[in-house]
């Protein structure tokens, strides 16, 4: 659950928070929990899945971003 909270923080809520705020810090801290998750599950399906968010959390962040962003702009085009 922190990773995903580090994930929308850094991630969708980034161009809100980033002048109060050390995102990088909250994405190294959100890929950590990821990595901590993947090494102490006994799944191996979830230990992939926690690995490759780990791996990959700057992209997701990327997306969520993006996301965010677009989202922001279309809500005038649906009005």
């Amino acid at each position: 659950m922190a990773g995903g909270q580090c994930l929308l923080l850094t991630g969708f809520f980034g161009d809100q928070l980033h002048r109060r705020h050390n995102l990088d810090w909250y994405s190294g801290i959100g890929a950590g929990f990821y990595a901590a998750a993947a090494a102490l599950s006994s799944v191996a399906a979830h230990r992939r899945m926690m690995a490759h968010m780990a791996s990959r959390f700057d992209y997701w962040r990327g997306s969520h971003l993006r996301l965010s962003r677009e989202l922001r702009v279309q809500r005038y085009l649906l009005m």
